[in-house]
């Protein structure tokens, strides 16, 4: 999601960015603020598992 903002909103993320104190701390904002997001709105990662049966 990070880097789609950073694609697609990179006008915004500047903005965002220049109101922080600097740039790694603008960053660690921005994790959270989509951390937050994702949560909120029940996207989660999910990484497929193989079930594995015995025969």
């Amino acid at each position: 999601m990070a880097s789609y903002v950073r694609d697609e909103h990179s006008e915004w993320l500047e903005g965002y960015i220049s109101g922080k104190k600097d740039a790694f701390t603008a960053y660690q904002s921005l994790l959270r603020l989509l951390r937050r997001f994702a949560y909120r709105h029940g996207f989660v990662q999910r990484t497929p598992h193989v079930k594995n049966s015995k025969t």
